[in-house]
């Protein structure tokens, strides 16, 4: 698998884009890489699974599930969830059709891999991220009131989807750059 060092969060015109710089690979933001051995909850017809305490819940998602890609030994994922269990720790369920696959059950140890399906939720800081990024955006803001920093930030934030929230970032690093004396929102 190929490394890249950035990826793309948008593209606001043919000449500016704006970048969040993570290790990537053609899956995804790398989550976890690390061998692990296969458990059963207690109970008839536990579900067999693999913890990964190292990944946290999504707080924006339902049941703070976390969509992911990867590999359980060489089985691939695609668009698998990690769910959390009764104390909040995540784990990889691992049905019959991955064990049959792998030739594992309890007790056995997996290699896995996971990578983060789809862009990571937005983070009250990003906008200022990708300010930073260009020059002149940042100035025209900084020199900004800080009511009209506020009404802005407020005004990028508000919607629940990150779509529109990135999109709203995207239009308003265009105002900034273009015509930071009339931003209308």
């Amino acid at each position: 698998m190929r490394s890249n060092y950035k990826t793309t969060i948008f593209e606001v015109s043919s000449i500016h884009s704006y970048t969040m710089t993570e290790e990537v690979e053609q899956q995804g933001i790398l989550l976890i890489e690390k061998s692990a051995v296969i458990e059963q909850f207690p109970g008839k017809g536990g579900w067999m699974y693999v913890p990964v305490p190292e990944v946290e819940k999504d707080k924006h998602a339902w049941f703070g599930l976390v969509k992911v890609n990867g590999f359980v030994d060489d089985y691939e994922l695609m668009g698998v969830n990690l769910m959390p269990d009764s104390k909040g720790i995540m784990f990889l369920p691992v049905n019959a059709g991955i064990r049959k696959a792998i030739e594992k059950t309890v007790g056995d140890t997996v290699q896995l891999k996971l990578f983060l399906a789809g862009l990571p939720p937005v983070e009250d800081d990003d906008f200022l991220t990708c300010l930073r990024e260009d020059r002149v955006a940042f100035d025209n803001f900084s020199n900004l009131s800080d009511n009209e920093k506020k009404r802005i930030t407020d005004w990028i934030y508000a919607p629940k989807s990150d779509n529109l929230k990135v999109e709203r970032m995207a239009l308003m690093i265009e105002k900034l750059i273009t015509n930071p004396t009339n931003i209308k929102l």
